[in-house]
């Protein structure tokens, strides 16, 4: 499946499209281990716990494994010290941007001294019911490991017949070194935007790092529609012009992997009568997923809160 931009079709804003999506769905069941996987059980208090050990190849080692659990009275809090890192739990309605795709991304803000977000998706689901968790931090060798639990509807559950795709967030103030994502059955993660696939812009098999670079967008922008995940992002930049609109179309692409410096490249640029047809042209670039505003670029809205807002 094409990477990039093209891949997060499955992108909701922050602060909830998917509200009426999993309505519903009961407590979700745990999965078996899987056959076979191993880990080291490490006793914390009366609580004993199952941490898989596995290397970047997926097999399992004997190896010290060191929770941050044991720091915490054998739980894991929502926000606290993980070694030199300072970590928060993100409930996925607080954060809008997850992938189809099996897998992980990391995302950051433009800023100085942002913080780092490890977005992790359990991949598209035909159904509600499903969950991911984050259940563990620690340590293994020279190795950050963060370990996930993934959850299924139990047989009879009320689910809602919809595409859904869970997600977790991990926030940490700075990024770790190496460090590894598993499930509580030892499988490892793949980076869901690795250097050896195809990016693409979701406008056919162009890669964006070949576009123009640094395109300096026209002042007097009265909103921007955007979508995507990781270090790219299509937008929709959107301008009155006379009693119409004019729009253009740009990928945002970080300078280099893990930077905070962002660049434009153009990508095309057209104009619209109606707010509607605004959002048909950004829906068709891949850019609708939420909406910001110039005066406050921290807040999202909804796509559909063009047509209501008086801009």
């Amino acid at each position: 499946m094409d990477k990039g931009i093209k891949t997060i079709l499955c992108t909701t804003m922050v602060f909830a499209l998917v509200a009426g999506l999993i309505s519903g769905c009961n407590a979700a069941n745990k999965e078996n281990a899987a056959s076979g996987a191993a880990g080291e059980t490490s006793s914390t208090g009366d609580i004993s716990i199952t941490v898989p050990v596995v290397t970047a190849e997926g097999t399992t080692v004997s190896s010290s494994y060191r929770s941050v659990k044991d720091n915490y009275n054998g739980v894991l809090p929502d926000k606290g010290v993980a070694g030199d890192y300072e970590f928060e739990l993100l409930k996925s309605d607080s954060f809008g941007l997850m992938t189809k795709e099996r897998g992980y991304y990391v995302d950051t803000l433009d800023e100085p001294n942002a913080p780092y977000f490890i977005v992790i998706c359990s991949g598209e689901k035909s159904t509600g019911g499903y969950d991911i968790k984050i259940t563990d931090l620690g340590f293994q060798d020279d190795k950050f490991l963060i370990t996930v639990e993934e959850t299924s509807p139990a047989e009879g559950d009320v689910v809602a017949q919809a595409f859904t795709c869970p997600f977790c967030v991990l926030k940490l103030d700075k990024m770790p070194a190496r460090f590894l994502v598993i499930n509580t059955n030892g499988q490892v993660f793949p980076d869901v935007y690795s250097d050896d696939e195809d990016i693409s812009d979701g406008n056919g098999d162009i890669d964006p790092r070949t576009l123009e670079k640094d395109y300096k967008l026209p002042d007097g922008w009265i909103a921007s529609f955007r979508n995507g995940a990781g270090e790219i992002m299509n937008e929709t930049f959107i301008y009155k012009e006379g009693t119409g609109y004019k729009y253009i179309n740009v990928v945002a692409m970080t300078e280099s992997w893990g930077s905070t410096k962002w660049n434009n490249h153009f990508r095309s640029e057209g104009t619209c009568g109606t707010k509607e047809e605004v959002i048909k042209a950004a829906e068709k670039f891949g850019s609708a997923g939420f909406m910001i505003l110039p005066d406050d670029l921290t807040k999202t809205h909804s796509v559909e809160d063009f047509i209501k807002m008086d801009l």
